[in-house]
């Protein structure tokens, strides 16, 4: 499989880090167009609103997109929903397992 370029930054996208298929998660629908792939992060409308201690947090700044100027309501469904749809895409990206007895998520290669 041929690396695919970000869009924005250059760089190689993974899977895991494809804003694209967060999206396609996110808002369930599997018939999303890869035109293109982009790194979450550059993507900080998306980015923003994933909020877990394994993602870096991101702000985006301008006015129409930023979290910070929108209601709490709405932030607090779209941190839900893109939140949900990043810890997804790393266990369907083979990044993260879900522990068979506890039910929690690990990043593979972590301590058991």
């Amino acid at each position: 499989m041929r690396d695919i370029e970000c869009d924005k930054c250059g760089e190689s996208v993974k899977r895991n880090e494809d804003a694209t298929w967060l999206e396609a998660i996110a808002k369930n629908n599997n018939s999303i167009m890869l035109h293109h792939a982009r790194h979450i992060l550059c993507s900080p409308s998306r980015a923003q609103y994933v909020v877990h201690d394994d993602f870096e947090k991101s702000v985006d700044y301008r006015e129409e997109y930023d979290k910070r100027l929108k209601p709490k309501k709405t932030v607090d469904r779209l941190e839900k929903m893109w939140t949900e749809a990043w810890v997804q895409l790393q266990v369907e990206s083979g990044e993260w397992k879900v522990d068979k007895w506890s039910g929690e998520l690990k990043a593979l290669g972590e301590p058991q």
